[in-house]
Parts: C-alpha cells; structure tokens; sequence
C-alpha cells in the first residue's frame, strides 16, 4: 500500500500541472514504479484504450469503483482534496514550469515532513522506513 500511495504521488506531480489527467499523462506516471492493481475511478482518461492497453502490457490489474462512490478510493479522494486545497486553490501560477517546480516541493512535504494521523502521526517516508523494518505481515 505504501508503494501505491508513493506511486499515486508521483501520478498526481505528472498530471495534475494540466489540471487534466489524461490517458498518457498516466501511462508515463505508472512508467516510473512497480504497481500491480490501479484502484480507480471511470473518468474517461481512466477507461481509455492506451491505459487498458498499458496495464494488460505490464500485467496491471484495474480495478474500478462504483460509479458515485469515491469513498472506495478514498485514499486518492483524501489526497486530492489537499491538493487541491493547499496547493491549486491557493496560488496563482505563471507558467507550467512553476507549477511542477512548486507541485515538487509541496509533494515533498507532504511526504516527508508532514505527520498524517492515518500513519500514526508520521510522515509517509518514516511510516514506509518503519513497514519495511517490520516483521509483522503487510495487508493491502
């Protein structure tokens, strides 16, 4: 789950800039880490014919939520929301370049500094440090 979430991150840092996530804005991201299931919603980029094709080509399950129930996915929904609030509602951007350059540094906080009280009130990177040098079983 922790990989998941890492990768989600660096999905929303690819495709969020455009306030889009297009079909090949996903393709790229998931490019950059190892996932076997990509929990999602059925936005049109989601269900599009290079994303199936993507993830049958590199043996990625998609697993779709009900339409009207973002609570399934409620780890996206929760992140998508502070996105949005702390960063794209927040400022007024000049140009592209700046908002990945500022997307990068808020994604840095958000999962290196800042305590999520999910995690036991610790930062993604330490919760990730202290599951992987854990000997107790990971459920997904």
């Amino acid at each position: 789950m922790v990989e998941r979430k890492t990768g989600l991150t660096r999905i929303r840092k690819v495709a969020r800039a455009t306030a889009e996530l297009t079909a090949n804005a996903m393709v790229e991201a998931l490019s950059y880490f190892v996932v076997k299931t990509n929990t999602s919603d059925n936005g049109p980029e989601l269900i599009s014919a290079k994303l199936t094709n993507w993830c049958e080509q590199h043996d990625v399950k998609l697993a779709y939520i009900q339409p009207g129930k973002p609570q399934q996915n409620g780890f996206v929904e929760r992140f998508n929301g502070s996105f949005r609030h702390e960063f794209l509602n927040a400022y007024l951007f000049e140009s592209l370049d700046q908002v990945r350059e500022m997307a990068w540094f808020w994604r840095l906080d958000y999962n290196e500094e800042r305590t999520h009280e999910s995690l036991g009130n610790l930062p993604p990177a330490a919760y990730r440090v202290k599951l992987e040098n854990s000997t107790l079983p990971v459920f997904h």
